[in-house]
């Protein structure tokens, strides 16, 4: 029962075009399934360039949603 209902620890690294709004302790969906990525996750770094062309890169960890 223990392994149907955990994971070990999982991150995700996006680079996208710049979304202001998002800032760290946001949670966020991702999925993609080429990668079979999918569920809840938690922003912890947001990086913004300067650049008006630039993309951003955003660090989030998945959240466990329950255990049982």
């Amino acid at each position: 029962m223990l392994y149907e209902h955990s994971y070990g620890a999982e991150n995700v690294t996006i680079a996208a075009v710049p979304v202001y709004h998002l800032e760290p302790n946001t949670r966020v969906f991702v999925r993609d399934d080429k990668t079979n990525v999918h569920g809840e996750y938690m922003v912890n770094k947001v990086t913004v360039p300067f650049a008006y062309n630039g993309t951003m890169s955003l660090s989030a960890n998945k959240i466990v949603s329950n255990i049982m």
